[in-house]
């Protein structure tokens, strides 16, 4: 148990700490959201990791999303490949979401990056939280809303095929790996591969910006990784901001 496990990391990236080392715990007290928001958990009902990572800055933005690609191409290779009816991919920048057959959209994971100077350069922290076995009861700890729109791997595939907390961390950790290294050498199909997965494509959208709501058609994922949405006033690039899908009037 810690109050947060990124928050573990950068200070120990602040003070000197060599990268890749990853720190994993069954309850947070204090977790963090993208957003500033509270990442509420049950103590062992989610897999909770923190990876610090040193990479180069011009692909420094994209380490969320190779994060990302690593979690969707574990369930998707390990544990959901059989299930025509759900699709497993990303909702921009990164929430790891399950596409129903009637469309509904719902939260697996969360994955928040953080980044901060250190002796040795700059050091990016990347967490994430994914719901294991949240239980019957566990709504009662959580709005309405946020029940409404998530799920754990437990109700996806079962109890006998939902992996151990600690067997689930290492085959994400060997994924990212693997992204990561990608990440260094070609960078832009990485982001192909983002786009191939992105549930957002193609979406009409309300994008909460720092700088005011925006509405639109997303068009596109730019190289930078940045939301490209057709707006009333044109087609605008947002490289930040948490997008709500929009409902029909």
């Amino acid at each position: 148990m810690t109050d947060s496990t990124n928050a573990d990391l950068l200070d120990r990236a602040k003070n000197g700490e060599e990268p890749g080392v990853a720190r994993i715990t069954d309850h947070q007290r204090k977790g963090r959201g993208r957003q500033g928001r509270t990442w509420h958990d049950r103590p062992a009902s989610s897999l909770l990791m923190s990876v610090s990572l040193r990479p180069e800055p011009k692909v420094a933005p994209l380490v969320p999303l190779a994060t990302g690609l690593a979690v969707v191409h574990t369930l998707r290779s390990e544990f959901l490949p059989f299930d025509d009816a759900l699709e497993v991919g990303l909702k921009w920048p990164n929430d790891v979401v399950v596409v129903g057959p009637n469309g509904e959209v719902k939260k697996l994971a969360g994955i928040l990056a953080e980044a901060t100077a250190t002796p040795a350069g700059l050091a990016v922290v990347v967490g994430m939280g994914l719901n294991l076995d949240l239980g019957p009861t566990w709504a009662n700890d959580v709005s309405a809303e946020v029940a409404a729109r998530s799920v754990d791997l437990t109700t996806l595939v079962g109890a006998d095929r939902c992996p151990e907390r600690d067997e689930l961390a290492t085959m994400i950790l060997r994924s990212l790996s693997d992204h990561l290294k990608s990440l260094d050498f070609d960078a832009r199909s990485l982001v192909d591969r983002y786009r191939e997965v992105c549930v957002t494509l193609g979406t009409s959208v309300d994008l909460e910006h720092p700088a005011g709501p925006v509405s639109g058609l997303v068009v596109g994922i730019d190289d930078s990784g940045a939301i490209v949405l057709e707006t009333s006033t044109g087609v605008r690039s947002f490289n930040a901001g948490e997008v709500h899908t929009r409902r029909a009037p």
